[in-house]
């Protein structure tokens, strides 16, 4: 069939996946001021310092100093994108979505080639290709237009996936491995415990194979197995230099040393303590976090990165109540395993209708965002008892119009759109591991036993501490992974039995 031997042609699949991201990412942006673009934020803010030449600093303001609030590997990526075409321009925005699109279809491209070569299912990988492109498409906002990591982490996800299937094959090539080692530490902290893990299981199966010939006798020992444990070891040294490097490089700038990222103190106490539900939405981001001009800008400024990251630990400390953490905790199992909902529920707000300084107040409270409601989420009289508070000059325009755009807000919510974007990138994923832990033909895969590691531990950290829509984004591939793997093997059954209808109708005439 046509369509079998385009797919037997690894190339084509990457072009076909980078044509379609790059239409839609040019429908998306051709028309977008590089200021409205972003820059993917905290990233592009360090970024923009290190082009400049000021050094790894300035995550919020021009001069807010050295900071280690995110990790240096997808900073560095923009860094390069600005020095080479210049700091937050057209041409660098472009440069960006064109990497972003690159590095999706290149996710794509090398999944195949895992799901041919180590899956056991490569009658079915071409599945793999229409399915990850079609959800890529349907939710293409959270992967084409918000730019950060996401692209990046899927690509390290599925890149470290394939090097390990590899390596433990017999692969002797290790300039790919040592290189994710280096890399890892400085990308994702997440994927970075799992790699490690699955390194020291590794080892610990190697070594054991070791032992156990040397007591039966020593002419005996596999050296390749010994080797593999020698590379184990090596990687694991590689990644804890890098860890080193970066800790060090903290110390030498902030006076402390730093293993990871500054932030972690402050995403605990906004998801567990200020956030609702322990899932972060838009109005808490707007209302407390540094970058968005909220409260906690000023504490940063007046405190410097290191003691705002101990101001906060000490606030964790004193305000930490284990019945509302284990609420937030529950409410984020939700959000990973069950019911991510993935749609950013903003509408217009009649803000010309508003007196000015209704405006302001409600700006200032993160219920109006960029001339949008983001909180269409409250109930009606939690949204009115906290306006009365407000003294609003002119609250009854306030209320109509929120009430009107609640409307909409509970229309788009319950559609079965709405639905689909939330059990496809939470629940489906998560029955297709069941299910799959189940079918022996299933879990016999190390590409489907290696993905279940590193999908509950990349997800760990966020679920623990922080989590919201991006946070799971970084598991988008080995979701679909998961997927492919069962509706290949609901199709062998189909095409089984199919089979033996047709033997026995032939054997009958």
């Amino acid at each position: 069939m046509t369509y079998m031997y385009f797919f037997k042609k690894d190339k084509y699949v990457f072009l076909l996946a980078l044509f379609l991201f790059l239409s839609i990412s040019i429908v998306l942006h051709y028309d977008q001021a590089p200021e409205d673009f972003g820059f993917a934020y905290e990233y592009g803010n360090i970024a923009a310092s290190l082009a400049n030449g000021n050094g790894y600093a300035n995550v919020f303001t021009a001069q807010s100093g050295p900071t280690a609030w995110m990790l240096p590997v997808n900073t560095c990526i923009f860094a390069l994108i600005f020095f080479l075409f210049g700091t937050k321009t057209t041409m660098a925005m472009w440069a960006v979505i064109v990497l972003n699109c690159m590095l999706w279809a290149g996710t794509i491209y090398l999944c195949f080639k895992v799901l041919n070569r180590f899956s056991g299912i490569q009658k079915y990988a071409y599945l793999f290709v229409f399915l990850s492109l079609i959800l890529i498409l349907l939710d293409y906002r959270s992967f084409l237009d918000n730019i950060m990591d996401v692209a990046l982490i899927n690509f390290m996800t599925i890149a470290t996936l394939n090097e390990l299937l590899k390596f433990r094959a017999g692969d002797k090539n290790l300039v790919s491995l040592i290189l994710i080692a280096i890399a890892l530490p400085l990308i994702s902290p997440g994927l970075f415990l799992a790699f490690a893990i699955l390194l020291a299981a590794f080892f610990i199966i190697d070594l054991s194979k070791v032992l156990h010939t040397h007591k039966l006798r020593l002419s005996t020992i596999n050296f390749s197995v010994v080797r593999q444990a020698v590379i184990v070891i090596v990687l694991l040294v590689v990644s804890f230099f890098s860890t080193l490097t970066w800790g060090s490089r903290n110390y030498a700038s902030l006076g402390k040393f730093i293993p990871s990222k500054s932030n972690f103190w402050y995403e605990f106490y906004q998801a567990n303590m200020l956030d609702d539900d322990g899932v972060l939405d838009l109005r808490t981001f707007v209302v407390y976090h540094p970058f968005y001009g909220g409260k906690h800008l000023q504490t940063y400024k007046d405190l410097g990165e290191v003691k705002f990251g101990e101001f906060f630990a000490l606030k964790v400390k004193e305000n930490f109540k284990a019945r509302e953490y284990l609420s937030r905790l529950a409410n984020r199992l939700k959000v990973a395993f069950f019911y991510s909902l993935r749609t950013s529920f903003s509408h217009k707000a009649d803000t010309e209708a508003f007196h000015a300084e209704d405006l302001i107040k409600l700006i200032s409270v993160g219920y109006i965002h960029e001339g949008n409601w983001i909180a269409l989420d409250l109930e009606r009289s939690a949204f009115i008892n906290n306006i009365q508070e407000l003294n609003l000059t002119n609250q009854s325009a306030v209320i109509s119009d929120w009430n009107s755009k609640k409307i909409i807000y509970r229309r788009v919510k319950g559609d079965y759109k709405s639905l689909m974007k939330a059990i496809l990138f939470s629940l489906i994923p998560f029955v297709c591991i069941l299910l799959g832990a189940f079918i022996k033909k299933i879990r016999s895969s190390k590409v489907f036993q290696w993905g279940v590691l590193i999908y509950f531990l990349q997800l760990s950290p966020y679920i623990l501490i922080s989590h919201y829509q991006r946070y799971q984004s970084y598991v988008f591939i080995l979701q679909i992974i998961f997927m492919v793997f069962v509706l290949s093997y609901l199709l062998s059954l189909v095409e089984d039995r199919s089979f033996k209808l047709m033997r026995r109708a032939n054997y009958k005439h």
